[in-house]
């Protein structure tokens, strides 16, 4: 495989004055996009080999290629935020030590209506909470600190 041999398209539409025009494709280069990848988890992320890594959302988000790029152990999870049990994300987080969790700020507002209940949960091994996809706003932000 050549470096740059497609990974992944991702697709998109095109818009001018709020009309749709045509749907269009981007085009991810195997040896970029990791690359890329990889940086973006080492230096960004700040991540050490004994980190635990849990980004809880939409598989899209590349949640177990960019922490195995760096060798750290990523935590995969079928569920959501509050199935079967509202605390579902934070028992995880418990049971795994996750050092660095990453979610939506959709599920962060969906986690912060549910109140006080994370804080049933030994929490202390996360280092970084990060929000992905979106801009969040400060309540949503401060509701989990």
């Amino acid at each position: 495989m050549s470096a740059e041999d497609p990974l992944s398209i991702l697709n998109c539409s095109s818009t001018f004055l709020g009309l749709w025009i045509h749907q269009k494709g981007i085009v991810h280069a195997a040896g970029r996009c990791l690359l890329r990848a990889a940086l973006t988890v080492k230096y960004a992320f700040v991540v050490h080999p004994e980190d635990r890594f849990a980004c809880m959302t939409d598989v899209g988000w590349s949640l177990v290629t960019r922490p195995l790029l760096d060798g750290v152990t990523a935590t995969v999870l079928e569920s959501t935020p509050v199935y079967p049990t509202p605390s579902r994300h934070w028992q995880v987080v418990e049971k795994h030590k996750i050092t660095q969790f990453y979610t939506a700020p959709t599920a962060i507002r969906l986690l912060r209506c549910l109140g006080e209940r994370h804080t049933q949960d030994d929490l202390s091994t996360v280092r970084v909470l990060g929000s992905v996809s979106e801009p969040i706003d400060p309540e949503a932000c401060l509701g989990l600190v």
